[in-house]
Order: structure tokens, then sequence, then C-alpha cells
């Protein structure tokens, strides 16, 4: 039976992720250890090495949750999870872990930036299920600069690649709009089915700007964010 404590701080990670662009916070006690923004593997990489034991026993929430990132809970001995998305074995491996886990929505894999394939993250650990060595290759990767095949594209990053990404990413939250226009939701699910689209957009957003190395432009996400709530009929 999962205990209030771990259901109170369940509640906490899923409002912070839900309400900012975080892409990983550690709760432990009540109390937020720390926040981080990035995309992949590499934010909870990061807080895991940071903040070393001191992670054991404490509550993640996840923005998209994967394989890699079960394994890596598991391997830091987090205990509970919150994630709006994950992959079926993703949910599988904590469980087997013995984590507790709330996810929103289940998705089927986690795709590579341009949606051609598995994650290369996810796509490494295929055939891995142990945490400590799944921890570990993670660890290499990053350290030693392992670049998807988007980052390796064009360098260095020219106007015409902007440009060309700029439409890519339009059009992606373009598809987020029709889709949320042909959702039918109940009046109890609206604020549910936001938080989906929202973190859609914000990852589409993310990946945009971490690709052509600029900031993100919180004018742009509070524009699409806004047309989101007016498409689903909601007051943000």
């Amino acid at each position: 039976m999962v205990s209030d404590e771990i259901l109170s701080g369940l509640e906490l990670v899923r409002d912070i992720i839900n309400t900012t662009d975080v892409s990983i916070v550690v709760v432990k006690n009540s109390q937020v250890l720390t926040k981080k923004k990035g995309d992949g593997i590499k934010p909870i990489l990061e807080v895991v090495e940071e903040l070393g034991e001191s992670i054991h026993e404490s509550i993640v929430g996840d923005r998209i949750l994967g394989k890699a990132s079960a394994l890596v809970c598991r391997y830091a001995k987090i205990r509970a999870v919150y994630s709006p998305q994950a992959t079926k074995t993703a949910i599988a491996l904590l469980i087997m872990g013995g984590i507790p886990v709330q996810v929103d929505h289940m998705i089927p894999h986690i795709s590579n930036r341009d949606g051609s394939g598995l994650c290369p993250f996810e796509k490494i650990l295929e055939n891995i299920i142990d945490p400590e060595e799944a921890y570990n290759i993670l660890s290499k990767k990053i350290k030693t600069g392992f670049k998807t095949p988007q980052q390796v594209v064009k360098d260095p990053i020219t106007s015409e690649f902007i440009s060309e990404y700029k439409k890519r990413m339009d059009d992606k939250i373009l598809n987020v709009f029709k889709e949320a226009e042909n959702t039918k939701i109940e009046p109890l699910e609206k604020k549910m089915v936001y938080s989906y689209f929202s973190n859609k957009i914000k990852m589409i957003l993310h990946d945009y700007y971490n690709t052509v190395k600029l900031p993100l432009d919180e004018k742009i996400l509070e524009e699409k964010l806004e047309k989101l709530a007016n498409i689903l009929g909601i007051d943000k």
C-alpha cells in the first residue's frame, strides 16, 4: 500500500511538472531537492550525479518516462515516480523494482528527434535490464559526447537550417492543435487533456531551441499554450 507521504510527494512533483517547463524534479521529505530543464536522458543523469546518495528514497517527476529513465530511477533507489507520459516497458520496470509509479498517458515508445525511429538511448538499452549496467552505459555515452543524428545534420548551424527546422516545428505544433480540436472530452477532463497537449508543445519547442542552440522564447511558448487553451475552451 502506498503511504500518504508518497502520495503527497507524487502530487507535488505532478504539480511542478505540469505547471513549469522543467524536465526533472526531485522531492524528498516534502522539500524540492532540485529541478532541471533539458531533453532526453541527460537531466536525470545529471541530478543523479549531482545529488549522489541524497537522491535515495526521493520522489521524481519526469516529463517523459522511457526504459532508460526507469532503469536510472531504479539505480538511484528512487522511492516513487510520476510522469505525464510513459512507455509500458518503463512502467513495468519500475513495478518490478518495487517503485510506485503514476502516469497520465501510456505511449508505445519514445521516438528520436525527427520521429524516424526509436530514441537512441532507448535503443542502446534494448537488451539491458540491469539498472547499474544501464546507468554506466548511459553515463559513458553522455560524457563521450553521444550525438543524435539531428545534432550532426549541419555544423555550423546556418540560417537556412534554422528556418527549415522552424518550419518543421511549426508543422508539429499545428498537428498538436488539430489533434486537440478533434479530441472529444468531458468538462471534468479538460485540465488533464490540456496538460497532455501542453506537454507535447513544450517538448517540440524545447527540441527546436536546443537543436538550433538558441534560448527558449517564453513569449512564443505562452502564445502556443494560450491558443491551446482556447481550442480546448478552458481558462489557464
